[in-house]
């Protein structure tokens, strides 16, 4: 798999295990609360007072729990219960490897953590003593690569309260259990959705499904659903404006620090050696790893030999009776990134769940995809957060506190990749919906980075304005953030406090209404739509830094290139070259920018003393 694939594949909290910005989960002792008591589809629901006069919900089943036979199998409608069942405790996490954003206590043994029964929602309500209309509804979708993370991680108490929003975030499958294709499932399902293998999709898909049948019990309007992500959870809001089975369960879409990335059958399901070949962790190479495991071959050639004479039928029984520490056993022995994350399969581009064709593509025609008020973003220092474990990058003074080695070095790498990340999730997006759909498309950057500064350990270097950083401001939770604690301190309150409330005042408008415009309060600076005459998108920043403007400076993969070809400031040019290859070696980009000649020529010395293979992946 190429290094770029791999950074938009990976998104979501790669440094989240570095113990500098991580912190413990509160314990939380909840009681019910009477006047909570709700009553929907499947039976009677009690949940008990938040923040901000809020009320939440915890642990509420919106499928069936995806076990045994329904393994690899779309999501089912949730069984009903009588009586009043208590929704006070977060439903299980999702089965993943041990990180700090699975949602899991620190206590619990093993590589493997999470459940397979783990398709449940978290909501936060404002009381409805407190309100008489039908409120807008936000759908959080958590990122972590597809492969790690949770519901539980986020609290919502403060955005629904002080905004007098609905929010609701929910779990999907991930990871091997989430998207999952092989021709013996294909030849044994029972539907085409069964057959797609895009199972952590259509668990979204079961969840706004759930909002629209549900949502009206707590205040909601069914018929005004925003849905929003970071990261991962943005590559997935895009494939839900791609995805047929969507259309018309949401009805504006935020993105942030997302992608575009989709993948083929061929990646997802090959061999490694094939002509197209698949990836470490396709469902071949799967299968090879658990015959190796179960003694039924000695080596990966001998794994392949045998599992080609296998029927559909003897595939399938040998996939269904792995335990999920079974099939997540070879990556434990492996070692994932610290965070847990790992290289998997996802939105696989089946043509029935997800289109064939790569969503940009889609999203030229209107009646191709679900057209919606579009939001998306980027942090302008995205990749700051990964390249803080860089060992080329970053030393450990002591052992424990992380240093720079090369400030330039730093600060010239983290501008070309958080530039590219940007151009190819926002502003190359952005401008190609704004062509089909018009001035709906509304763009951001968020430039915080007054994080302290000093010794041992200067944060406010380290992480700039990194991936992840704005969510604690969306949701007004700094106090319990799960990557970003140590960021935080008296001297940046008044200014991240006031920032904070602003994005959360242009997001919750946009969920009223379709555009940001000036927040929810009237009185922030107007943000308008992409290719206005103003600019292309808005500076999210504090006072301190010139505050929340307009800006015109957008990106493309062209323009960034031109810009490295033209840049002397190299002292080193192993590094061009590494710029180079990691920028552009990159088929599944918008358009191919991959010139070998060019390459050979790069800088004052040229790269074929580098062949491009031979430099380490990016993360």
């Amino acid at each position: 798999m190429n290094k770029r694939v791999m950074v938009f594949t990976l998104v979501g909290a790669a440094l989240a295990a570095l113990y500098l910005f991580t912190s413990a989960a509160e314990p939380a002792i909840r009681e019910q609360a009477s006047d909570s008591e709700r009553r929907i589809e499947t039976g009677s629901l009690v949940g008990y007072s938040d923040r901000h006069d809020t009320h939440a919900y915890r642990g509420i089943a919106f499928a069936k729990p995806p076990v045994g036979d329904l393994r690899w199998k779309p999501p089912r409608s949730p069984e009903s219960w009588n009586g009043t069942r208590e929704a006070l405790a977060d439903g299980n996490s999702c089965v993943q490897l041990r990180g700090p954003l699975s949602g899991v206590a620190d206590s619990v043994e093993g590589g493997v953590v999470g459940s397979e029964d783990c398709l449940y929602l978290n909501l936060w309500a404002p009381q409805m003593k407190q309100q008489a209309r039908k409120l807008p509804v936000m759908v959080w979708i958590h990122g972590g690569g597809n492969t790690i993370g949770a519901a539980s991680t986020y609290n919502g108490s403060n955005l629904a309260g002080s905004q007098q929003v609905i929010v609701v975030a929910l779990n999907y499958r991930l990871g091997l259990l989430g998207w999952f294709g092989h021709p013996a499932l294909r030849a044994t399902s029972e539907s085409a959705f069964e057959a797609s293998g895009n199972f952590g999709t259509l668990d979204i898909i079961q969840g706004l499904k759930w909002v629209k049948n549900n949502i009206a019990a707590f205040g909601g309007d069914p018929d005004n659903v925003t849905v929003f992500g970071e990261s991962a959870g943005g590559l997935n809001v895009f494939s839900l404006m791609g995805s047929e089975p969507a259309a018309g369960l949401f009805h504006r879409a935020i993105v942030q620090s997302g992608g575009l990335l989709t993948m083929s059958r061929s990646v997802a399901e090959n061999y490694l050696d094939e002509e197209s070949p698949g990836m470490d962790t396709s469902s071949r190479e799967i299968i090879n790893h658990l015959l190796i495991a179960d003694g039924q071959a000695g080596d990966r050639a001998a794994a392949k030999a045998l599992q080609q004479t296998l029927s559909d039928a003897e595939i399938v029984e040998l996939l269904q009776s792995q335990t999920a520490e079974q099939l997540l056993a070879h990556l434990v022995e492996q070692g994932a990134s610290q965070a847990g994350m790992y290289l998997a399969p996802a939105l696989l581009r089946d043509g029935v769940v997800l289109p064939k064709e790569h969503l940009l593509e889609r999203f030229t025609d209107t009646q191709q995809y679900n057209s919606v008020p579009v939001m998306l973003g980027a942090n302008r220092d995205e990749i700051k957060m990964f390249m803080v474990e860089d060992p080329r990058l970053v030393s450990n003074f002591l052992g424990v506190f992380p240093q720079i080695i090369d400030q330039q070095v730093y600060d010239r790498q983290s501008h070309y990749i958080s530039n590219q990340w940007r151009a190819s999730g926002v502003d190359e997006p952005a401008r190609v919906l704004q062509q089909s759909q018009g001035d709906s498309v509304f763009a951001y950057r968020f430039d915080w980075d007054e994080a302290p500064s000093g010794w041992p350990v200067d944060i406010q270097k380290l992480l700039g304005a990194s991936h992840g950083l704005e969510i604690d401001f969306i949701f007004d939770d700094f106090e319990h953030s799960q990557m970003f604690p140590m960021a935080y301190d008296d001297d940046n309150a008044p200014g991240r406090l006031k920032l904070s409330k602003s994005m959360m005042e242009y997001w919750a408008e946009f969920a009223y209404r379709g555009h940001p415009g000036k927040g929810v309060s009237g009185k922030n600076t107007l943000w308008q739509s992409w290719a206005s005459a103003e600019g292309d998108f808005l500076v999210l920043d504090s006072d301190a830094d010139g505050g929340i403007r307009m800006s015109g400076e957008s990106f493309d993969n062209r323009v960034i290139k031109k810009q490295l070809l033209a840049d002397k400031s190299f002292s080193s040019q192993e590094e061009h070259c590494r710029l180079y290859v990691w920028l552009f070696d990159n088929p599944e980009q918008n358009e191919d920018l991959w010139d070998s000649e060019e390459y050979a020529n790069l800088g004052a010395e040229g790269c074929a003393a580098y062949p491009k293979d031979a430099f380490p992946s990016l993360i």
